[in-house]
């Protein structure tokens, strides 16, 4: 069991890591434009400025590393070569943990590596009093924005490698049933926006997958709570109808493309 494990990261580990440090080097270019276009007022704007970038294709980053592995292992029919070694419901459970560990990784390594970066890297931004006052009360969880910067970026970067996990989870599920692969990168990524432009049109933004990922996204107040219990649940949700649908209604068999 150690060395399918041990096979099963080694498979992923170069596409997440390249992954991670490519859309890293992305941030940093990005953040050095704004830098000449805007005004800042702390190093963490740099941060958040570029997030917004990050948080329109998290969805992607997170699940198309890995997805894809599961996908030409069932297409070359290499996964039916498995089931002598080890059972079926163990070899898709432990296929699951690596890859949705993996997206929630990647997401968790972009974010908090740029973190470090905006903050110890690039000259550090002489913080105004007046404007400190302004984005403790006019931001997401402003005191932490503005006294524990470090700690704020932590604090949402494991939250978002949680959405991470939820989004490879999404991958994953289509993975195992599709036959289309460009259904399968692209699936959770779509459904981000499909989600967005719902919860836009009902006038529910603060509920949208980009909100529950970046909060600050929107204005101050909007988000609550809810607003991350609800992003976790339309993965959750997505992921659950999508196995129904396959499993249930249209019986695929996850070794057969």
């Amino acid at each position: 069991m150690h060395k399918f494990v041990f096979l099963e990261i080694k498979k992923i580990l170069l596409s997440c890591t390249l992954t991670a440090v490519f859309f890293v080097a992305v941030l940093c270019i990005l953040a050095w434009v704004s830098k000449g276009s805007y005004v800042f007022f702390r190093n963490i704007e740099l941060w958040e400025e570029s997030n917004e970038v990050f948080s329109f294709i998290y969805a992607a980053l997170a699940s198309v590393p890995v997805c894809w592995i599961l996908y030409y292992e069932r297409k070359d029919h290499y996964i039916i070569y498995t089931l002598p070694r080890i059972s079926k419901k163990k070899y898709l459970f432990t296929k699951w943990l690596i890859a949705a560990a993996a997206g929630a990784l990647i997401i968790f390594l972009i974010s908090f590596g740029w973190l470090l970066i905006s903050l110890y890297v690039f000259d550090s931004v002489a913080a105004i009093p007046d404007m400190n006052d302004r984005a403790e009360t006019g931001h997401f969880a402003g005191y932490w924005f503005v006294n524990h910067p470090l700690r704020y970026g932590l604090l949402l970067s494991i939250w978002r490698a949680f959405l991470g996990f939820l989004a490879a989870t999404l991958g994953y599920v289509l993975s195992l049933y599709e036959k289309n692969i460009f259904i399968v990168l692209s699936g959770p990524f779509v459904f981000t926006l499909i989600d967005s432009f719902i919860l836009a049109s009902l006038a529910i933004p603060q509920y949208n997958l980009f909100t529950a990922f970046e909060p600050s996204s929107l204005v101050p107040g909007s988000t609550s709570p809810v607003t991350f219990l609800a992003g976790m649940l339309s993965f959750v949700f997505a992921a659950a109808a999508l196995y129904v649908f396959y499993h249930v209604f249209r019986k695929e068999d996850v070794y057969q493309i």
